[in-house]
């Protein structure tokens, strides 16, 4: 207690020791400093990770179960290929687990089998050894969440309508895996539909290049807004009410084009246009010129289009808005309309596109053969929009030839793939377009990713390792280790060298951050050595009333380590505060620079801004204890001080 009470009474500032006070303030404020730095930036540096790896076990799973090269060789894979019942071909996963008989080779029906085979496995019950059922049913007693999956490849093929004769095509290899619909957490992944998509769904629908209707489309939004596209005809009819300030193109007292505009266009007349219901058509007034009529047939173009409002009434779309200060209500074909902007109420049956109800992702059934497909962001990006349509194309072989096949497939949306390094060329499809592909050739990944396995979800990412060795126990003591290899997302073969440069990264960082902090909390030592030279008649009145060496000693070591309590209380403060308003000082940095200062493609659409809690515990466990260590040399000091040789000094 007095060492404590004297270290306190050291830190508060006296006239006599102005210059040690603010050395002391400077001191707290430098280590804040330092504090607040390191803290805001692991907190971030651990939020991108976090978020990546998010991405990571969102897209495929925290833990995977893929066959071993045992399992390819053993009979109960093999022995498909040469049994009818089988249809003569190798089974995936997800078809071995549906099957009821699991040995379909009948040695009645069919050839006999090579010898090269393999012998059959049987359990102590004689039934056929099946790997797969019992992962499965193991998987169900530790009440897992998981599915298989499958990967092929094909050819994509696109035709990517945009307006009337603008059509261009798109073609690209790419893997397909099969839809992960019992994933908890994929259906974050999904992309919303654009307005450039909403609008495209509404063309293609009115064009009739999509079996559905506009208010089916209309009915999945929400207040939605639309505009009149550039250089589509406006029909004058809508324009009965009111009078209109226009440009007009005229030759030989005939209107060739009218602009509905109230800012004069070079070549062009002003006008006013106004109905004239007496005739049934519309006058164009000018300033010392005839009088020009025109149709209620004929049409004008709209220089900048407002947002109208939207809906339908018996089948027909109806816009509405202000125009030039007046109310306008009028139908219009829905190829000649824009979206603007929309809220997509929940939903819970798709229609048009993908959506996610109860962490479920489900896929549209379009009325046509058309399959709903999933592709990557990177191709959104590209150009491609909802409700374009194309195909998959794949070979078969038979003996005289190979076949090119087609599977017919619409683009139901778009997800973001994250860190996977071939992600952008990564579509997902239903599990039928794996399997039809899959049975007429075998497709090698090229990082060496299984092409058929088990996904397994968990609700945190950081029971992996334990689960991992709770199913490699299980396994081994059902005989079936040796078919599956376990791996964890730490070891997946597209991802095993990032999380290693992660855990790099972690350990560089901290140590970096000590490093700083040390060099930080280095000037307590000089605060502390001047607090000695400062107080060294009351160090010798405390010595000869008794006080021994190790108590002075422990007055500046508390000092120090209450200095460090006190920065890292400052800097923690500061950078949780710095956190909460972090997008606020990001967009000041982007401003200094001129342009974005942090890439979405690699940080995301904003920084993680969520406190890192190892981050602060490892702060206020190391500067405290860097404070105390730096005490030591000025308490080594203030305890060699001799009390007689200060006080006959001091006289």
């Amino acid at each position: 207690m007095l060492a404590l009470f004297v270290a306190l009474k050291y830190l508060i500032p006296r006239r006599r020791s102005l210059s040690t006070s603010l050395i002391s303030i400077l001191s707290i404020a430098v280590i804040s400093l330092v504090v607040w730095l390191v803290l805001v930036f692991l907190s971030v540096v651990s939020g991108i990770e976090n978020n990546w790896i998010h991405k990571l076990v969102s897209l495929n799973a925290p833990i995977r179960l893929s066959p071993t090269e045992e399992y390819y060789h053993s009979y109960f894979y093999q022995a498909d290929q040469f049994s009818e019942e089988a249809e003569f071909s190798l089974k995936t996963i997800g078809e071995k687990a549906e099957v009821t008989q699991n040995n379909p080779f009948s040695q009645e029906k069919d050839v006999p089998l090579p010898s090269h085979l393999p012998a059959a496995e049987y359990k102590k019950d004689d039934t056929l050894l099946d790997p797969v059922k019992k992962a499965y049913e193991i998987l169900q007693k530790k009440k897992l969440v998981f599915q298989d999956y499958e990967i092929s490849g094909a050819l994509l093929k696109l035709t990517l309508h945009r307006g009337d004769a603008n059509i261009s095509y798109l073609s690209q290899m790419s893997y397909l895996l099969s839809l992960p619909d019992k994933n908890p957490q994929f259906a974050s992944l999904l992309l919303p539909p654009t307005s450039k998509d909403l609008s495209h769904l509404a063309e293609q629908i009115a064009k009739n290049r999509i079996p559905s209707s506009l208010s089916t489309l209309f009915d999945s939004l929400h207040s939605p807004k639309v505009k009149i596209k550039a250089y589509a005809p406006f029909p004058l009819s809508a324009l009965m009410d009111g009078t209109w300030k226009v440009n007009a193109l005229i030759e030989n007292d005939k209107v060739e084009e009218l602009y509905l505009s109230d800012t004069p266009k070079k070549g062009y007349v002003s006008a006013l246009l106004s109905y004239n219901p007496a005739e049934g058509n519309f006058r164009l007034e000018r300033k010392d010129t005839p009088l020009l009529t025109l149709s209620r047939d004929a049409f004008c173009f709209l220089q900048e289009s407002p947002l109208f409002d939207a809906s339908f009434h018996d089948d027909t779309l109806v816009v509405q808005g202000e125009l030039q200060g007046n109310r306008i209500e009028t139908p219009l074909p829905a190829h000649l309309i824009e979206i603007a902007n929309a809220s997509l109420p929940p939903l819970t049956t798709p229609k048009l596109w993908a959506i996610a109800s109860h962490k479920k992702l489900l896929l549209p059934t379009l009325a046509n053969e058309e399959t709903p497909v999933l592709l990557p962001k990177a191709l959104q990006e590209s150009g491609v929009l909802i409700g374009d349509r194309g195909v998959l194309s794949y070979a078969t072989s038979s003996l005289l030839s190979t076949k090119e096949q087609k599977i017919p497939i619409y683009v139901a949306g778009f997800y973001d793939t994250g860190v996977f390094p071939i992600g952008n060329r990564f579509l997902v499809v239903p599990h039928s377009i794996t399997r039809t592909i899959n049975s007429a050739s075998q497709v090698l990944s090229s990082d060496g990713t299984p092409t058929n396995g088990i996904y397994v979800w968990l609700d945190k990412e950081s029971r992996a390792d334990s689960v991992k060795k709770e199913l490699a126990q299980a396994f081994q003591e059902e005989g079936i280790d040796r078919f599956w290899k376990i791996s964890t997302f730490r070891e997946y073969e597209f991802s095993k060298d990032l999380m290693e440069q992660f855990q790099s990264d972690r350990t560089l960082f901290m140590l970096i951050a000590t490093i700083i902090l040390t060099v930080a909390c280095s000037n307590v030592i000089s605060l502390l050595v001047l607090l000695v030279n400062d107080k060294k008649k009351e160090i010798a009145i405390l010595q000869s009333m008794g006080c021994t060496k190790k108590s002075i000693a422990l007055i500046f070591g508390v000092s120090g380590m209450i200095m460090g309590t006190l920065s890292s209380l400052i800097g923690s403060v500061s950078a949780i505060f710095t956190l909460k308003h972090l997008n606020f000082f990001v967009e000041i940095l982007n401003k200094i620079q001129g342009h974005t200062a942090f890439n979405p493609a690699f940080y995301g659409n904003s920084l993680p801004n969520a406190l890192s809690y190892e981050a602060l515990l490892f702060i206020l466990i190391i500067t405290p204890l860097l404070s105390l260590i730096s005490g030591l040399v000025p308490a080594i000091k203030a305890a060699k001080l001799h009390p007689s040789a200060i006080l006959r000094a001091s006289e």
